[in-house]
C-alpha cells in the first residue's frame, strides 16, 4: 500500500512505577519524540506501557463536550468503544497514556480490534 505519508513504527517499553529502572523523564521523551514523528508522518506506537486503563474514553467524547472543533468527518465520528475484559483498573502509567491520546489524537487499539468475533482487551 502507497501511502502519501511516511510510516514511523515505534516499539515502547516502559518499566512499571514500582522498578528501579522506571524514570518519569521516559514519559517526557516519548511524548516529545510522538510529537516531532507525527509531524513528519503517520505513526504506530506498539509494545508494553504497563498501563491499565479500563475502558475509559481515549478521546473526548462529544457528549457532554461543549468544544466545537472543525467540521471534519475525522471529528463527527467517535471511535468504536474498548472493550477489555481483564482490565477493570487504572494506574499512573494508565492516566498518562490516555492523557496523551486525548492531546494528540491517538488510538488504543486494545479492546478495539475483533478477530473471530471475540474483542482483546
Amino acid at each position: 500500500m502507497k501511502t502519501v505519508r511516511d510510516v514511523y513504527i515505534c516499539a515502547v517499553y516502559i518499566p512499571p512505577e514500582t522498578f528501579k529502572y522506571f524514570n518519569h523523564d521516559l514519559l517526557e521523551d516519548l511524548a516529545e519524540n510522538i510529537l516531532s514523528f507525527s509531524v513528519m508522518g503517520h505513526l504506530i506506537l506498539m509494545g508494553d506501557f504497563n498501563a491499565r486503563t479500563a475502558t475509559e474514553n481515549d478521546f473526548v467524547p462529544q457528549e457532554g463536550n461543549t468544544f466545537v472543533p472543525l467540521c471534519t468527518q475525522k471529528y463527527l465520528d467517535e471511535p468504536k468503544r474498548r472493550f477489555s475484559f481483564l482490565n477493570n483498573i487504572i494506574n499512573n502509567h494508565g492516566k498518562w497514556l490516555l492523557d496523551l491520546c486525548r492531546t494528540l489524537d491517538l488510538r488504543i487499539l486494545n479492546g478495539r480490534s475483533e478477530s473471530k468475533g471475540t474483542l482483546f482487551g
